[in-house]
């Protein structure tokens, strides 16, 4: 029993001399995350699976007519874009981010919207280094409670 303890010790110092774990909540909701080259937590997680191929929605609602812009806030333009998610649940649509990558606190999918990322652009969340990202809600997309939504791009 020792050997296979001591065996899972040096298994667990190797990973941990590869990857840095931060928690992200719950033990249901630990995510992997791993240092880039300037020693930033980043998320090492592959979304290909999950985005379809592009196709730009007919009457999609577009973050910037909701105030989203490249040079907003984080929160100001997570309070755009899930503004616009919230019109196009409530009228049938898409939502289109379009015109440069974009810094934005959580998104709140919608039940039925499409949020399509236009080629060229992007969301990205803030790394915040100094606080305790255990305490904080760090994920880019939520859909809690929708369904029937996509996310596109191109």
């Amino acid at each position: 029993m020792k050997k296979i303890l001591a065996l899972l010790a040096v298994c667990a110092a190797a990973l941990a001399s590869v990857f840095t774990f931060v928690s992200c909540g719950g033990i249901e909701d630990t995510c992997p995350y791993v240092l880039d080259e300037s020693g930033h937590h980043v998320a090492n997680i592959d979304l290909s699976a999950y985005i379809d191929a592009p196709e730009v929605p007919q009457n999609a609602y577009d973050i910037r007519d909701f105030g989203a812009s490249v040079d907003a806030s984080s929160a100001a333009n997570a309070a755009a874009i899930n503004y616009a998610l919230q019109r196009a649940s409530e009228n049938g649509g898409a939502v289109l981010v379009a015109g440069g990558d974009y810094s934005t606190d959580t998104v709140h999918m919608q039940s039925g919207v499409t949020l399509h990322i236009a080629e060229g652009s992007s969301l990205s969340v803030p790394v915040y280094d100094d606080l305790d990202v255990s305490a904080m809600d760090t994920a880019l997309v939520k859909a809690v409670g929708a369904d029937g939504w996509t996310i596109t791009g191109g």
